[in-house]
């Protein structure tokens, strides 16, 4: 029995997982050549061909959830068994920013592989909810464009991010850059594939971040209801979604704000990477940007709208509340029937003016706006405050490991 043919798709992914895994072990042969140990070499060729893998497989191709995880899982391994042989079995000298820059990637890159589902769980709760009217057709057409936006800024980001992290490591590596080539070449290698692999992640949730400007339908099909009961309109779906699309978007940033202010304490020999990790951080922040307080403003925007006509309402209530309490006071009959009329009305106008501007409560927005100040720290520090305070807290913070 003839095997059966393969996709186009399947035959794209079998390419570049082969061009990751040809990397992989020429840069494992390099080093293995320069007189790098086995147990080094070897492990970082892992790396390389798995993250190199996730780089280059096809737009909108995304590997079931188990064996993604299961391959993710291998590249912390193998990280672990890499610096081990390098540095020691001792963790205290390991190079723990390497480390925890590897384990943020990978919970970064396997919690935006999530928000696809729940981007689409969103759009249900919307429609089936009735807070967003919209013809089935439109939808469908929404989702198709949808796709495309998130294939083509995925694309875009992980080659953007990819550049940045390779721009980077030349900028630090330049006065040992021929030893680093020669004796350590998958750092580099690996770091870069894995700037790619974080752009695309990200670059997937800016596409979520922006995908309502591609629903071509009017504000008013977005339905504000007063009084409901999620707290929020019934926007809260969006606002969930977005804050989710916040914490996973952060990672980056805090990661980046922890280790420039631990580095003096944790990392001096390091330090050529501080001024590196703040122009990093405010590429973090922009995505940060497009991802949460961009879409944020403009669910904002149309809350707000629906906001000032139900003050409308609730004016011309006022006005029907005040006839209802001079009938209460001139006439003696139906004093009952008045007074639950009147109670009636008060709840409501309540209601009215209560009714929220944006798709999250005060204290989640007081939440995140405090997190976000903290990742400007090292800007503020950078630009207005002294140098050596901050190097002082990082001492403090290295203090607290002791």
């Amino acid at each position: 029995m003839p095997p059966a043919p393969i996709s186009a798709r399947q035959a794209r992914r079998r390419l570049a997982w082969l061009a990751a895994a040809v990397t992989g072990a020429t840069v494992a042969l390099v080093e293995l050549r320069h007189g790098v140990s086995p147990g080094r070499a070897l492990p970082e060729g892992w790396m390389i061909t798995v993250i190199g893998g996730l780089a280059l497989r096809p737009s909108g191709g995304r590997p079931r959830p188990v064996p993604r995880r299961l391959a993710l899982l291998s590249v912390a391994a193998a990280a672990v068994l890499a610096i081990a042989f390098a540095h020691g079995p001792d963790p205290a000298g390991w190079d723990w920013l390497y480390l925890t820059g590897v384990a943020a990637l990978l919970v970064g890159v396997e919690a935006a592989e999530g928000m696809g589902a729940r981007f689409t769980d969103t759009l249900r709760h919307l429609l089936d909810s009735g807070a967003l009217r919209a013809p089935r057709r439109e939808v469908g057409v929404f989702r198709r464009t949808l796709r495309r936006r998130v294939r083509r800024t995925r694309l875009v980001c992980g080659a953007l991010l990819g550049g940045v992290m390779l721009v980077a490591w030349l900028v630090v590596a330049a006065p040992r850059l021929g030893d680093f080539l020669t004796l350590n070449p998958a750092v580099i290698v690996f770091q870069s594939l894995a700037g790619v692999v974080a752009g695309q992640s990200l670059g997937r949730l800016v596409a979520f971040g922006f995908a309502w400007r591609m629903l071509h339908v009017a504000d008013d099909s977005f339905v504000i209801t007063p009084g409901h009961p999620d707290g929020a309109a019934g926007m809260r779906p969006i606002g969930r979604f977005y804050f989710q699309q916040s914490l996973v978007a952060a990672i980056p940033a805090v990661y980046l704000t922890a280790w420039w202010l631990a580095i003096p304490a944790l990392a001096p020999d390091q330090l050529a990477w501080r001024p590196v990790y703040l122009a990093l951080l405010a590429v973090a922040i922009v995505f940060e940007v497009l991802v949460f307080l961009l879409p944020m403003l403009r669910v904002h925007r149309l809350m707000a709208a629906w906001r000032r006509r139900f003050a409308a309402e609730a004016d011309r209530l006022s006005a029907s509340m005040g006839a209802l309490r001079q009938a209460l006071v001139s006439t003696a009959d139906d004093h009952d029937a008045l007074s639950s009329r009147l109670a009636a009305a008060a709840d409501w106008y309540a209601v009215l003016q209560s009714v929220p501007r944006w798709p999250v409560d005060a204290g989640l927005r007081r939440w995140f706006s405090l997190n976000n100040l903290g990742l400007l720290i090292p800007f503020l520090s950078y630009v207005f405050g002294n140098p050596e305070f901050w190097d002082s807290v990082g001492t403090v913070v290295g203090g607290l490991r002791h």
